[in-house]
């Protein structure tokens, strides 16, 4: 009886113990300044901007079936000139059909010093180019609203084979700003819109994805300082292969640059966990209005995948 008495006990005692324990469901997350916070993956990622015309505005891809070669150019007059077995690449602005003529009368010249018709920014740029069943081309380190005339940065015919595209820069100081993308990660290129070789364009390539931003400083140099600002932007991409695109630009924060060759910060929400742009890409942008010259901006931050 006595033995049966201590068993009994010795049960009741562990039991009670058990119940103390934490529940398998509490166990998931942890505790930051009382917040309850769930685990997830995220990659730290920063870029950087030191000089003029050094700003992917867009980047460019051959996925023909050619075996020779397939270039781009871009001609101080503005006019861009893509090139497969070293001839004008007819399928790009051609004669006749959907974007019929949109960019000048010369297939596979597109005339980018006009800003008029169907060709005026350099989202319309993106969509005449695939508008091809041979190129696909996004945009970079830019809006689709921004301008075309007079906007990128010249250079002689390179492959646009790359796995990871062909860059087109920005022409900084004519187009009066300097751009980050933290959603993108810069080695990857064009394989951050097509993760496959097989040259389909996602709707949507940042649609997974959140991109948080903790900190960014800029120093500019320019002629009027008052009227600029840092802009950083949610940007969600509507992309259609061979059609007309779209996106949704929302502004998350500005402020005032700081006053000329002075270094500003961004750093008001280290202590709350960034600002966080939901499915989109995260563009951190200077402007100038009259002169923008020896841009340094960065941002640093996370990229946070939603699986």
């Amino acid at each position: 009886m006595r033995r049966m008495k201590k068993f009994l006990m010795v049960a009741a005692a562990l039991v009670a113990a058990v119940a103390m324990l934490p529940s398998p469901t509490a166990a998931q997350g942890f505790q930051v300044n009382g917040i309850q916070v769930a685990p997830f993956r995220a990659v730290s990622n920063s870029d950087v901007i030191t000089a003029v015309h050094t700003v992917p505005a867009l980047y460019i891809k051959y996925v023909g079936s050619s075996a020779g070669t397939a270039t781009v150019a871009v001609a101080a007059g503005g006019d861009m000139t893509l090139q497969v077995a070293g001839a004008n690449d007819t399928t790009v602005n051609p004669a006749a059909g959907l974007f019929a003529a949109a960019c000048g009368a010369t297939p596979g010249v597109l005339d980018l010093s006009t800003p008029a018709g169907t060709c005026n920014t350099l989202g319309k740029v993106v969509d005449v180019i695939n508008g091809s069943a041979n190129w696909v081309a996004v945009l970079g380190s830019a809006l689709r609203a921004d301008t075309s005339d007079n906007a990128l940065k010249d250079f002689v015919a390179a492959s646009a084979k790359l796995e990871t595209g062909l860059p087109i820069y920005q022409e900084t100081t004519s187009g009066l700003t300097a751009t980050l993308d933290l959603s993108a990660f810069s080695t990857r290129g064009i394989r951050n819109w097509l993760p496959n070789s097989n040259g389909k364009l996602p709707a949507n390539p940042f649609a997974d994805f959140n991109t948080v931003l903790q900190y960014a400083s800029e120093n500019v140099t320019t002629t009027d300082n008052a009227a600029n600002l840092i802009n950083v932007y949610c940007v969600t991409e509507a992309n259609n292969k061979g059609g007309v695109s779209s996106e949704s630009v929302r502004t998350m924060y500005f402020e005032a640059l700081a006053a000329t060759t002075t270094t500003g910060k961004v750093d008001e929400f280290l202590n709350a966990g960034g600002l966080v742009c939901n499915g989109g890409k995260l563009l951190v942008r200077v402007n100038g209005n009259t002169t923008l010259t020896a841009p340094a901006l960065l941002a640093t931050g996370y990229v946070q995948t939603k699986q």
